[in-house]
């Protein structure tokens, strides 16, 4: 089907991307329509059919937080809750201590690329609310050199499983969270991953629906064994030495919901918060600035993710593949819901979010690279709209 010509929305001409949402055209994955409209658009004009939406549940989320008090009788501690010093997971545990009183142990890993006030975040938060940290066991050495390695394979060869292995040492997160849960005794672990994070360009997407949660087994395993038939040959490409870094990041602990973890804690409650409750940005930042004094970095355009320098890069390699960033993915998703204007998602975009170049040098810097590799043309591309 032919695409129409250039429409003009919010005053704005917006031929390149989705007349609805700022999801680009070149984005071969995701259909559009004659009339410049993408299928997840068109798809969410009828509530009933939007997978956000109909994940919200207060009942459900009642029963969970029910089963999470009770599994937390006779312990110390109802509930692990990881903490990275970001505005969502901060958001969460505030929610979880004071609007549903729970008990909770917090798991912190500073990674290689988490800002200094990200950092102090963590620290005002466990303070404020009385929750005692522990640090995880992830190693800051791996995990430079397993994002140094896997980036210096894209740039060679861009291709998305190399942009995802970039990461591999915050995969094993999902490994320590799990691990401090069963050495506290501690039976229920909360999530903060919201489906307003769905990206639609990652082999690893998901949509949710009434009828089967994507974090079900089923789903969960369909994805496990996509991912390792597409991949295999990619993981043996790797570096001896990140072998079994790889294969956790890929398989065992791509998220905290793969079937390796599933079987290895079959005792061990989780619940994806934010799948249950609704998650409001404004609602989010307000919040944790005036509960929480939480802060955001300076050079850092918007809110999301603004406790990892690589996300700002990993979205200019993301851009550099499909023409989009996870940014694109989350402003278009909110849009959907109703929280922001496609004027707004616009006016982020042109300023930058997501893709600052003062935390992309920063994050090539740790990981000892020049900024000679990175394309500032294509930084400035990704803020134009067409």
């Amino acid at each position: 089907m032919k695409e129409s010509k250039p429409a003009v929305v919010d005053g704005i001409a917006g031929h390149n991307r989705c007349r609805s949402c700022v999801l680009p055209k070149s984005l071969g994955m995701v259909f559009f329509d004659t009339e410049g409209t993408c299928r997840l658009c068109r798809e969410s004009d009828d509530k009933a059919k939007s997978s956000i939406h109909n994940t919200y549940n207060s009942e459900r989320l009642d029963e969970e937080i029910g089963r999470i008090r009770q599994l937390g009788v006779g312990r110390p501690y109802d509930a692990v809750v990881g903490l990275s010093g970001g505005r969502d997971s901060s958001y969460m545990t505030y929610l979880l201590a004071h609007r549903h009183n729970l008990r909770l142990l917090g798991a912190y890993y500073r990674t290689p690329f988490t800002p200094e006030i990200s950092d102090a975040n963590v620290r005002r938060l466990v303070q404020h609310l009385d929750i005692p940290l522990v640090k995880m066991s992830v190693s800051l050495k791996s995990h430079t050199e397993a994002a140094r390695g896997y980036f210096l394979r894209w740039y060679k060869n861009p291709r998305p499983e190399y942009a995802a292995l970039c990461c591999a040492g915050c995969k094993l997160i999902f490994r320590d969270v799990y691990r401090i849960a069963r050495q506290y005794d501690i039976k229920s672990i909360v999530f903060g991953g919201s489906p307003l994070e769905n990206v639609p360009f990652l082999p690893t997407s998901q949509k949710t629906s009434s009828k089967s949660h994507c974090h079900s087994f089923g789903p969960q395993f369909r994805k496990m064994t996509r991912i390792f038939s597409k991949g295999l040959r990619i993981l043996f490409q790797c570096p001896p030495g990140l072998l079994p870094l790889s294969i956790g990041a890929a398989l065992l602990y791509l998220n905290p919901h793969t079937p390796y973890l599933r079987f290895r804690y079959p005792n061990t409650h989780c619940l994806d918060y934010f799948h249950y409750a609704p998650w409001v940005e404004s609602d989010c930042v307000e919040t944790i600035q005036t509960q929480l004094g939480w802060q955001s970095s300076p050079d850092a355009v918007d809110t999301w993710k603004s406790d990892c320098d690589f996300a700002n890069l990993k979205n200019y390699m993301f851009y550099k593949m499909y023409g989009a960033t996870y940014n694109d993915a989350l402003y278009s998703n909110l849009i959907r819901d109703g929280q922001m204007t496609r004027g707004e998602a616009i006016s982020r975009i042109q300023a930058g979010a997501g893709l600052s170049v003062e935390r992309i040098n920063k994050a090539m810097q740790t990981m000892r690279l020049s900024m000679d590799m990175i394309d500032c043309g294509v930084i400035e591309k990704a803020r134009e709209i067409g």
